[in-house]
């Protein structure tokens, strides 16, 4: 009989992790890995919503966390970008700009609403992004400013 990897008196974290998440869960592959991970050039992509988040910002205001894929262009698609989006305040204007982009045909009423993130989650729309220089804390990343609205398509009869 083995060892219980739970047991007070014989537990390493090794063992824990290992129970958790099943053998081979300290390995990696690096196979597909490039040299170094490059920016995406400042400019337009179109990205999709793929994940919605409810959380709080530093000051404990509320926020959703967008996480978008890059659609197109080809060589970057597939490529994540995050945006955090106060849900409270003046900065609530950039979640805003985000549902409105993502669904231009909603209603968008002033004051208190309720978020349905599956109304927006898969959809697409225009992204706006840039490169944000790096600081003595943080080295440069990508940011997007924007998120527009794509161009409506015809409907095929």
């Amino acid at each position: 009989m083995g060892s219980n990897p739970w047991d007070a008196n014989t537990a390493t974290a090794e063992n824990v992790v290992k129970d958790i998440f099943g053998p081979g869960s300290d390995e990696a592959d690096f196979s597909e890995v490039g040299e170094g991970f490059a920016l995406i050039p400042e400019g337009k992509y179109i990205g999709r919503l793929i994940s919605m988040e409810p959380g709080s910002t530093g000051k404990g205001d509320p926020k959703f966390v967008c996480e978008f894929e890059i659609v197109s262009p080809e060589p970057f698609a597939g490529r994540r970008l995050w945006r955090h989006a106060p849900a409270k305040g003046a900065g609530a204007g950039f979640l805003l700009e985000i549902l409105k982009a993502l669904d231009p045909e909603g209603d968008y009423p002033k004051g208190k609403v309720t978020i349905k993130r599956e109304t927006y989650v898969g959809k697409t729309a225009e992204l706006v992004v840039r490169v944000r220089p790096a600081t003595s804390d943080y080295d440069e990343s990508n940011d997007i400013r924007r998120v527009r609205s794509l161009p409506k398509q015809p409907e095929t009869p």
